[in-house]
C-alpha cells in the first residue's frame, strides 16, 4: 500500500528562528517505520514545522499553498491507498484539523480512502460554545456554561440611543445562578492559554467590563477534581479509547500545556476501581460514536471522586501521543499510530480493561528549560529517558514564550521513575526544574 501521512500550518513560519529538536527525530523514526514494513510506501505531506512528521526525507513533502485544491492534488499524485491526517496545533487558533478535514473530505470526494475527523466533528471541537452544546445534548457530563457575545455586551457603548444595555443586565443575572469559582475562557482560543479563574461575582464582572474582555468568552463553572487526559483512536467504527494520564495544575486549577506534568497511564486493577474508568470508558465511546470521530482525538477531563466530566475535546494528536507510544513500547511513533487506527496490524494489549501486567511502562511527561544541544545529547542517553522534544521560538516576544523541553521518562515501576528523578537531580542541577521535579515526585507518590 501506499500510506500518506499529511497535516497542515495555517500560521506563517520562519525556519531560522523556529526549531523543532526530537531524539529520537522524526525523520529516523518514518526510516525506521520503511524499514520494518517493506511492503508498504509510507509518505509524508505538510506544511512547516511539520510537527510529528520529519524535517528531512526522501519521502516528506513540503508544499506553501494554502490552497485546498493544490495540497489534494499533491497528495493524489502520490496514488495513496489511505491518506492519514495527522494533524496539529498551533497558536492563537486550534482550527488546524478544520483544515485537515477540508482536505479530506475533498480526498474522499476523488475517491481516495481517507482516515481524519468529518468537518462537522472539527467544527464542533474548535468552538468550546459549539462543545459544550453537543455534550449537553449528547447526555455527557460537562462543566455549567454561559456564553457572552463581546458586541453584544458592549453594544451600548457605540449606539448613542441605547439608554441601557439589556443584554448585559441579561448576562450578569444569569451569572447569579453559577456556582463560584468560574472560569472564563475564549471559545475559539488553545487550550488553556487565556484562561482567567475568578471566585467571586465581583471579580467576574469586574473581567467582562475590563479591556482584557476583547472578544467573545465563555464562562463554566469550576470543577474540582483531579485532572486526567484521554486519547482516542477511531477508524471504521472501531474505537480504542486509552487509560487516563493525570495532569498537574498550576496556582489556579488550571492545566497549563507548557507547564504540566503528566503521569500515567491509569490502568491497573486499583485504578480501574478507584477512578471508575469503566464509566470513563463507556462516556467517551458515545462521545466518539456521537461525533462520527475517525482518527485521533485527545479529550481532556475532571474526575470528581465519584463522576467523570469532559471539559475539552480536540480532534488532533496531542502532548500525550509521544507518551502513550512510550507507555505502551510500541516499536516507533508511526507503529504505534498504525497500530491504534488498526491500518497495518491489531493492538495486543486490551486497553479498555484492567491490567497489572508489565506490558506497559509508568510513564512520565516532564518539562525542562530550554536546552543547549549538547545537554539533550547528554539528557537522551540518561537511563530511562524514552523521548526528548524541544521547541524554541526565537522570535518570541516575551521570555515565556520561548519555548521549552519536554522529557518523558519511563519504568516498569513507579519507584523506577522515582528512582529515575532523584538521578537527574543529581547529575542535572543546573538545567532541571525543582518546581516540576517536586510536582512529579507527589503525583507518583500518591
Amino acid at each position: 500500500m501506499n500510506i500518506v501521512f499529511y497535516s497542515n500550518n495555517s500560521n506563517y513560519f520562519d525556519s531560522s528562528t523556529f526549531f523543532i529538536n526530537t531524539i529520537p527525530t522524526w525523520g529516523e523514526q518514518l526510516e525506521q517505520l520503511q524499514k520494518n514494513h517493506p511492503e508498504h510506501t509510507f509518505y509524508a505531506v505538510t506544511q512547516k514545522p511539520g510537527m510529528f512528521l520529519p524535517s528531512s526525507s526522501s519521502n516528506v513533502i513540503y508544499y506553501e499553498s494554502d490552497d485546498t485544491e493544490e495540497i489534494v492534488s499533491i497528495i493524489k499524485k502520490l496514488n495513496p491507498d489511505i491518506a492519514i491526517a495527522l494533524s496539529f496545533w498551533t497558536v492563537p487558533y486550534d482550527w488546524l484539523p478544520v483544515k485537515d478535514s477540508l482536505i479530506g473530505q475533498r480526498l474522499q470526494e476523488l475517491g481516495i480512502k481517507v482516515i481524519c475527523h468529518p468537518l462537522e466533528a472539527t467544527m464542533t471541537c474548535f468552538n468550546k460554545y459549539d462543545t459544550h452544546n453537543f455534550l449537553e445534548q449528547a447526555g455527557i457530563n460537562c462543566a455549567k456554561a454561559l456564553f457572552v457575545n463581546h458586541d453584544l455586551y458592549f453594544s451600548a457603548d457605540s449606539k448613542k440611543e441605547v439608554r441601557y444595555n439589556v443584554y448585559k443586565e441579561a448576562v450578569l443575572k444569569e451569572l447569579t445562578k453559577m456556582t463560584l469559582p468560574l472560569i472564563i475562557k475564549d471559545p475559539l482560543g488553545l487550550s488553556s492559554y487565556g484562561m482567567q479563574v475568578v471566585n467571586t461575582i465581583g471579580e467576574t464582572r469586574a473581567y467582562l467590563n475590563s479591556r482584557k474582555n476583547n472578544s467573545d468568552r465563555l464562562i463554566e463553572e469550576y470543577i474540582t477534581g483531579t485532572q486526567f487526559g484521554c486519547e482516542i483512536y477511531r477508524n471504521n467504527g472501531k474505537c480504542i479509547i486509552l487509560p487516563p494520564f493525570m495532569f498537574s495544575v498550576n496556582q489556579y486549577g488550571i492545566t497549563s500545556p507548557k507547564q504540566s506534568v503528566k503521569l500515567g497511564p491509569f490502568c491497573t486493577q486499583k485504578d480501574y476501581d478507584d477512578y471508575k474508568l469503566k464509566d470513563l470508558y463507556e462516556m467517551l465511546s458515545v462521545l466518539a460514536e456521537k461525533l462520527n470521530l475517525c482518527g485521533a482525538a485527545q479529550v481532556d477531563l475532571v474526575f470528581d471522586g465519584d463522576k467523570w466530566f469532559v471539559i475539552e475535546i480536540n480532534p488532533r494528536l496531542s502532548g500525550m501521543t509521544t507518551a502513550y507510544w512510550c507507555a505502551y513500547k510500541m516499536i516507533n511513533f508511526y507503529d504505534f499510530i498504525l497500530c491504534m487506527l488498526s491500518v497495518i496490524s491489531e493492538p495486543a494489549i486490551p486497553f479498555n480493561s484492567a491490567s497489572d501486567s508489565p506490558s506497559f511502562n509508568n510513564t512520565l511527561n516532564i518539562k525542562f528549560p530550554l536546552l543547549s544541544p549538547a545537554d539533550i545529547e547528554r539528557l537522551s542517553k540518561q537511563k530511562g529517558i524514552s523521548f526528548i522534544c524541544q521547541t524554541e521560538d526565537k522570535a518570541a516576544r516575551q521570555e515565556r514564550e520561548t519555548g521549552y523541553c519536554e522529557v518523558i521518562i519511563c519504568n516498569e515501576t513507579k519507584q523506577g521513575l522515582l528512582e529515575t528523578l532523584s538521578q537527574l537531580e543529581k547529575d542535572f542541577p543546573e538545567i532541571i526544574e525543582p518546581q516540576f521535579f517536586e510536582t512529579a515526585k507527589k503525583m507518583i507518590k500518591q
